[in-house]
């Protein structure tokens, strides 16, 4: 999946957005308390509308706050500021049935399929465990509802019985998509789930989801580090850095006309078997470490690595804008680079 220049965007085409969302997160904050006095700012002032059938793409470096942000969307984190909605109700008034009602229909697919299933219990035991926890039908129907799930995901019925160090790494991942579907979710949210797979896993796990996306009318938020992976599946795309999201549109216009050096610098650091011999000394678009959360540059937040920053980059945190190509981008100098240069 990475071995593109550029990623192709998603196979479907993307209608204009319509309807309410089943989720919206407005101004979300999440901070952790590090030692007495200092907070690490994780995700600072996230807007994400998630809505049934949409696939919404999160992307960036590890530690920019992807899989914190999902966390928060899940309600297994508590928002320091902010409100995560679902369905129009703010999660933190939920109470009861309405609670149960939410964690049943949003449920995680996590990165490694080994870790997340137990070694001790057979297959269709751990795809039948949610039903269990959440007091869904009664044994036969587990079981039945267990069995319609694998099938569903392209697992045999024989491979239910068998421990998970039996089955290879991508039909682990299929138990684990089969055990969050059996108690029929709204929206799978789905941290690297790809990640632990070679090329060729990846490609059927994606083709995967969107079939299910597109079958049971599902929202997927994907979080990856690979642009090329959640352009292959994302309708939306969501490119986040150091907390906060930086630039957000629809895949086609994302990744063909970034309007951020941050996504660029994303798209061109994808290995390419063709090299141009022209691109070969050019400026990189990324350069150096990401900072410490605990101490954030002033301004813009990738000034300290972007080749194009200057004086005001340095000391005025730049607004979204809407970009000339449909994109939403943070940046001061959107209007006057060109940055799909740096992408041929």
């Amino acid at each position: 999946m990475s071995e593109t220049t550029t990623p192709a965007p998603g196979a479907d085409s993307v209608a204009p957005r319509s309807g309410e969302p089943l989720l919206r997160l407005t101004g979300v904050d999440v901070d952790f308390k590090v030692g007495w006095k200092r907070k690490l700012h994780a995700v600072r002032q996230a807007d994400i509308e998630v809505r049934a059938g949409e696939s919404i793409g999160l992307i960036g470096e590890s530690g920019s706050g992807k899989s914190t942000l999902a966390r928060a969307l899940m309600g297994l984190l508590e928002p320091s500021g902010g409100t995560v909605e679902w369905r129009g109700q703010n999660t933190a008034t939920l109470t009861g049935a309405q609670k149960r009602a939410f964690t049943r229909s949003v449920q995680m697919i996590f990165q490694d399929p080994h870790s997340a299933l137990d070694p001790r219990r057979r297959i269709i035991t751990s795809v039948m465990e949610p039903m269990h926890v959440l007091g869904i039908g009664d044994p036969a129907e587990r079981a039945r509802r267990a069995d319609e799930a694998l099938e569903r995901v392209g697992l045999r019925r024989d491979l239910a019985d068998r421990f998970p160090h039996q089955l290879s790494g991508g039909q682990k991942q299929r138990a684990c998509i089969a055990r969050a579907l059996v108690v029929e979710p709204e929206v799978l949210v789905c941290d690297e789930s790809v990640a632990a797979l070679d090329v060729a896993l990846q490609a059927e796990v994606l083709n995967l989801l969107a079939d299910l996306r597109d079958e049971l009318d599902l929202a997927i938020v994907f979080i990856s580090h690979d642009l090329s992976v959640v352009a292959h599946i994302c309708q939306w795309i969501n490119v986040m850095y150091l907390g906060g999201i930086v630039e957000r549109g629809n895949t086609e216009d994302l990744t063909l006309h970034p309007r951020h050096p941050y996504t660029a610098g994303l798209l061109s650091s994808h290995l390419s078997t063709k090299v141009d011999e022209n691109q070969l000394d050019a400026q990189p678009l990324i350069v150096g470490d990401i900072p410490s959360p605990l101490k954030p540059p002033s301004g813009c937040r990738f000034n300290t690595r972007c080749p194009f920053a200057t004086d005001v980059c340095r000391r005025v945190e730049p607004a979204f804008e809407q970009t000339d190509t449909g994109t939403e981008a943070a940046c001061h100098r959107w209007a006057e680079l060109s940055l799909e240069r740096s992408l041929r």
